[in-house]
């Protein structure tokens, strides 16, 4: 009769972790196209590596908001931390000309669905200090069609900002952002917050803050200031020991 190893099981169990870990190569900060999928809702693009999210970024801030079209993380990701600062998926510039006081809208925004799997994004450094306008975030802003789900932001990620900054969202001007859960650090001044900076429509439900929130004012875990048209449910923040 054959003896169970114990000794063998085990070694090679560790063996199998250390190839994983090996696979989930840190960000080099360049970008790749995604070469998997089409978009479609029942076949999206599949976001494989660091490269692939920046080049998702570097399409939006290019112009590109993919309206209509899926993507979806294949697996966790390294960011590699502070030795590459991540661009971002967008921009945020809204604001009010004082010439004829009307609303101007130059922003670059992804108006599409992102779908984390539940998977991780961890050593994400993103630092965009903007003291006027705002719109710091892994998605510096959305809007109506933006659909945000199933993304962990792990504990060794940081975001900088000014005002209006998130871990996930800037500045909401709409869309839908659920199943979110963020582990990082936030290092703000003011409006601010663990998932969404400032909200001005939209959705945040069923999300969940457990990172150090750092601020001077309007700062909270979920949401750091809301206006008009937003809503906010099912959600709740983990207080860490200080």
């Amino acid at each position: 009769m054959k003896q169970f190893n114990h000794k063998s099981t085990l070694l090679a169990i560790a063996m199998c972790a250390m190839c994983t870990n090996m696979n989930a190569q840190a960000w080099d900060g360049t970008s790749a196209e995604c070469t998997k999928g089409d978009g479609s809702k029942a076949n999206p693009y599949l976001i494989e590596n660091p490269q692939n999210l920046a080049w998702l970024a570097e399409q939006v801030n290019g112009g590109n908001t993919f309206e209509g079209k899926n993507f979806k993380l294949a697996a966790d990701l390294d960011m590699g931390g502070n030795e590459h600062t991540f661009p971002m998926i967008g921009k945020f510039d809204k604001y009010i000309d004082t010439s004829n006081n009307e609303t101007v809208d130059a922003s670059f925004y992804f108006k599409g669905t992102f779908d984390g799997a539940k998977h991780v994004i961890d050593n994400l450094y993103v630092e965009y200090i903007n003291e006027e306008l705002g719109g710091t975030g892994l998605f510096a802003c959305t809007t109506n069609g933006t659909e945000i789900r199933n993304i962990i932001i792990g504990s060794n990620s940081t975001v900088k900002g000014g005002i209006t900054s998130g871990m996930f969202i800037g500045q909401m001007n709409g869309g839908i952002i659920e199943y979110c859960e963020n582990r990082g650090h936030l290092d703000a001044n003011m409006y601010s917050a663990g998932i969404v900076g400032v909200m001005e429509g939209g959705i945040v439900r069923f999300c969940s803050n457990s990172g150090k929130i750092d601020g001077a004012t309007e700062i909270s875990g979920i949401v750091g200031q809301g206006a008009v048209n937003g809503i906010a449910t099912y959600c709740f923040v983990i207080i860490q020991d200080m």
